[in-house]
């Protein structure tokens, strides 16, 4: 069942721990070096679909756009993104997440959590624009999305 938790956004939604900012340094110090080939971008290229069990993220931010590839409307056109992540979010176990966690993977779980973060705060602006001109209020509350996944390693 998913959690119905959440925090306003004027109470600081993201709090990073000491630990997870030495974590982020660690990798991103290995991972973003400067050379002759990629220049200031990562070494590797990041990943593109993350693995199970976040099959469930994958799937909503592929069908969050406003448009499709096969032209029907995403999830973004009729502001149903919203309702989607609150019915179809599921809680992640966080157990296989660790120090020793590749940090390419931690790497993309922080990047599509802070994607559908931003999509979901931000989409009654998009939709009222659209349709208004006129941008309105975006969400005020922020559901968790059960972030304890990257507990230790960015987020407390």
């Amino acid at each position: 069942m998913l959690s119905k938790v959440f925090y306003s956004a004027s109470k600081g939604l993201f709090q990073c721990s000491r630990r997870g900012i030495k974590a982020l340094s660690a990798s991103a110090e290995n991972m973003f070096v400067p050379n002759d080939i990629t220049g200031f971008l990562p070494k590797e290229h990041p990943i593109t679909e993350l693995p199970e069990p976040y099959g469930a993220l994958n799937d909503i931010l592929t069908r969050a756009t406003l448009y499709q590839p096969d032209g029907s409307f995403g999830l973004l056109h009729d502001c149903q993104l919203g309702p989607t992540v609150d019915a179809e979010m599921p809680d992640i176990p966080c157990d296989h997440l660790n120090e020793n966690t590749d940090p390419h993977l931690l790497w993309a779980l922080f990047r599509d959590y802070s994607y559908l973060a931003s999509e979901y705060l931000l989409e009654p602006c998009d939709y009222n624009f659209r349709n208004t001109k006129d941008y309105g209020l975006a969400r005020e509350v922020l559901r968790t999305f059960e972030l304890r996944e990257l507990k230790g390693n960015f987020l407390l």
